[in-house]
């Protein structure tokens, strides 16, 4: 059987006072019974005077410190009474389920008001981490898909703006060789009006795979803008980027399925060591529009 009892009842304020009143009585009465049936016949009445001054000395104080000390005690009482009705209060407003009125006691229902906010906490907590998981991951996301071109899955032009002066900057820095490719497709425009702008996507997303399968692990690919792709060559120079050049152009010459139209070529401009991204790419645009000259002429 559970025993319980409502601290902020009126039964127990009943309990209370009546227990507090019989721990001072009781004793009390019991060291009366004492005094006057074993002790005063023994005494004369000088001593009977002295002891009962003594002893209403000592009542009074027993009294009295009984008396001040009830009332912190009743206070203590009340004061639960406010937090319990306050922390139910608070606690019907956050979460729904509130809490019953009929339970057995305040600290019941404070215990109960902190393992349910604590449930509730985690589960929060739970749902909050849950959400930026998704964020972190969705960020991640977004943040690939800023610098990817959307078409060919290389690398785009903004991104080549932010990372091509981080090379130029790292090799300055160790002092090693840094080279920068431009590739170009002949006849792209004639190619598209021909076969339509799909076959021309086509060509470009097949293009871009072969630049990847010819680049190195190190090197970066980069779709330039329209038909223009471009490769940073890391810890390299010309001849290096030559040599990656050439191994692009056998391998979409050995390919001719990708373009479907033997006009299709690739013009390839090539700059090494300069200080500044700008002069890498003017550079290697000299060098494109100067092959393409050669090969119109």
């Amino acid at each position: 059987m559970k025993f319980s009892i409502d601290l902020s009842s009126e039964g127990f304020r009943r309990v209370f006072l009546a227990v507090y009143c019989l721990s001072v009585i009781v004793p009390l009465l019991l060291l009366l019974f004492i005094y006057f049936k074993y002790i005063a016949p023994l005494l004369n009445e000088d001593q009977l005077a002295l002891l009962g001054n003594v002893f209403s000395y000592g009542l009074s104080g027993v009294f009295g410190i009984a008396l001040l000390s009830f009332f912190p005690m009743f206070s203590w009482v009340k004061s639960i009474e406010n937090v319990t009705a306050e922390a139910k209060a608070k606690f019907a407003e956050i979460l729904p389920q509130g809490i019953a009125d009929d339970m057995e006691n305040e600290a019941v229902i404070l215990q109960r008001i902190v393992d349910d906010l604590y449930r509730d906490l985690n589960a929060k907590v739970e749902t909050i981490n849950e959400y930026s998981k998704k964020l972190i991951a969705s960020n991640r996301q977004l943040s690939h898909m800023s610098i990817t071109d959307g078409l060919t899955g290389l690398y785009n032009r903004r991104y080549l703006d932010s990372r091509l002066p981080e090379e130029i900057s790292r090799a300055l820095r160790y002092q090693h060789g840094l080279a920068f490719i431009m590739i170009d497709v002949d006849n792209f425009k004639q190619y598209n009006d021909t076969n339509g702008h799909q076959a021309g996507d086509d060509l470009l997303k097949n293009l871009a795979m072969l630049i990847k399968k010819a680049a190195r692990k190190t090197d970066i690919a980069f779709r330039y803008g329209g038909d223009e792709f471009a490769v940073i060559v890391p810890q390299s120079g010309f001849d290096e980027a030559k040599i990656i050049a050439e191994r692009i152009q056998t391998l979409f010459g050995s390919r001719q399925e990708i373009s479907g139209s033997e006009e299709i070529s690739l013009s390839f401009g090539i700059s090494v060591d300069r200080e500044k991204a700008e002069d890498y790419i003017e550079e290697a645009d000299r060098w494109l529009y100067g092959e393409k000259n050669i090969q119109k002429n």
